[in-house]
């Protein structure tokens, strides 16, 4: 009789101390009756990055690590180290989860899909006259330049949104904007500078905000990547992929207009769950592993 496989995971970024990560996939594993772990592999951005990155993506290859996640700062640093890409990684240009596949390292973006999917029970929840998805061209305006940028252009996209992204580093912006504006063909993604003389001069109304940056994350929660209590758009929906602290600055701000306001903790669940059916092929309740994580904040101080 053959030993139980058990599934290695785990998650590589910096800093990792606080990531929800662990329970996520624990609670994955509980779910579907699989025997592993989920462990952080913190690599700091010093002179030994490189060679970090190496030893930690062979311990993949020699099978050691069955997979795993990776967040800020190295969704896009880690493409280098990879033998290949799937499709929705390839056109974001930024990768979130690493599973072996014939011997080769593939990077994928579940980001993507995960962000979609959440974004889509936010939109259930609402009234129907504040739906978007009726809307005949919808817009919506994104905030950031890093990974998780690239993946909610990539999949506003898919759905047929008409996109303004907006960073501080607008040639951050310019490159994303010309990736996905290069594989679709078309001029579906604008990019801007984040400022307020820039988001003033959008002559179309904006349907959706989405937050992709790292302003208002733990521990910098009094932080915001907006200006300065100005009024967000009118009518906007507000979508923060922040999800420590459950409610951030954007999100009160949001609540103070009357706006529809929600944070990232569902695409956080959602993105996971798809990684964890890519290392193992089993699909883990998301109810499940997000009880799981709200169980662990009751139970904080």
């Amino acid at each position: 009789m053959s030993a139980k496989k058990f599934y290695s995971l785990g998650l590589i970024g910096y800093p990792l101390e606080h990531s929800l990560s662990p329970k996520l996939h624990t609670a994955a594993l509980a779910d579907t009756n699989l025997d592993g772990e989920y462990k952080l592999y913190p690599i700091p951005a010093d002179k030994y990055l490189e060679d970090r990155l190496s030893k930690i993506l062979d311990e993949v290859k020699q099978g050691r690590i069955v997979g795993l996640n990776v967040t800020i700062p190295y969704k896009t640093t880690v493409i280098t180290h990879l033998d290949g890409l799937t499709d929705t990684a390839d056109q974001t240009g930024a990768v979130n989860t690493i599973f072996l596949d014939q011997n080769k390292l593939i990077g994928d973006n579940t980001d993507v899909s995960g962000f979609l999917k959440d974004l889509n029970n936010f939109f259930n929840s609402l009234p129907d006259e504040s739906d978007p998805r009726c809307l005949e061209q919808r817009n919506a305006l994104t905030l950031g330049s890093g990974g998780a940028a690239r993946a909610v252009v990539y999949g506003l996209i898919r759905e047929n949104w008409q996109v303004t992204l907006a960073a501080r580093k607008v040639e951050k912006s310019n490159v994303i904007a010309h990736r996905v504006n290069q594989f679709l063909g078309g001029w579906a993604v604008k990019s801007i500078k984040l400022s307020v003389e820039e988001i003033n001069s959008i002559q179309h109304p904006v349907h959706l905000l989405v937050n992709a940056t790292s302003a208002g994350m733990w521990p910098d929660v009094n932080s915001s990547p907006w200006f300065n209590e100005r009024d967000l758009p009118a009518n906007a929906l507000v979508y923060d992929l922040i999800y420590n602290p459950g409610v951030t600055r954007l999100v009160k701000l949001a609540n103070q207009q009357n706006l529809y306001a929600t944070s990232g903790l569902g695409m956080l669940v959602e993105q996971a769950a798809l990684a964890f059916e890519k290392w193992t092929g089993k699909s883990p309740s998301t109810e499940f592993m997000r009880q799981s994580i709200e169980i662990e904040k009751r139970g904080s101080k």
